[in-house]
């Protein structure tokens, strides 16, 4: 069996790899990268194939003979809609057959008001109509994010948090690491 980890070169994507060569062979671990050579730097001798989610026709490639995909969102913002890109990584995974798919996904995608999680709820959406069996891993906010608001507090400064009621975080390794067990 074939695991690929797209957006491999990010921080949750180095993350992720970590973990998977705890559970599976490397010979089975695939690296979707933008830029070969950071990848060959962090991950040295690894299958990485490289392909841009603005690519369809690069990450079609990239995918043949992978049965089983970490899909790690992407950063909204780019010059090519984040919906798109989701999408060209869909229409890859589609053509190559893959028969799994955990997808990095925003909490609460289907309710939440925030702008981050319109594009995750249509990303989600598409994998249903793509018919690709997926788990959907609507990950929390990673703590990590979140510290400079608890450094400022922790020194007694005024803090004033954005979000009402409660908040739940992890850390984003444990979310990797989770992320990674669903995948396998």
């Amino acid at each position: 069996m074939k695991y690929a980890i797209t957006a491999a070169t990010g921080h949750f994507g180095q993350l992720a790899y970590h973990y998977l060569r705890e559970l599976v062979d490397e010979k089975d671990i695939v690296l979707i990268v933008r830029n070969r050579e950071k990848a060959k730097t962090l991950f040295g001798s690894a299958d990485i194939r490289e392909a841009d989610y603005d690519d369809v026709e690069a990450l079609t490639r990239a995918f043949a003979g992978v049965d089983r995909v970490l899909f790690i969102s992407s950063q909204p913002g780019g010059p090519v809609p984040r919906a798109t890109q989701h999408q060209n990584v869909i229409d890859a995974m589609v053509a190559n057959h893959v028969s799994f798919v955990a997808y990095t996904s925003f909490i609460q995608a289907d309710k939440s008001v925030s702008a981050l999680a319109q594009d995750h709820l249509a990303t989600e959406k598409a994998l249903e109509k793509a018919d690709i069996s997926a788990a959907i891993l609507r990950n929390n906010w990673y703590l990590e994010n979140e510290m400079g608001f608890i450094t400022t507090g922790a020194s007694r400064q005024v803090t004033a948090y954005w979000a009402p009621g409660r908040a739940g975080w992890a850390l984003e390794r444990e979310y990797a690491e989770a992320s990674v067990k669903v995948l396998v």
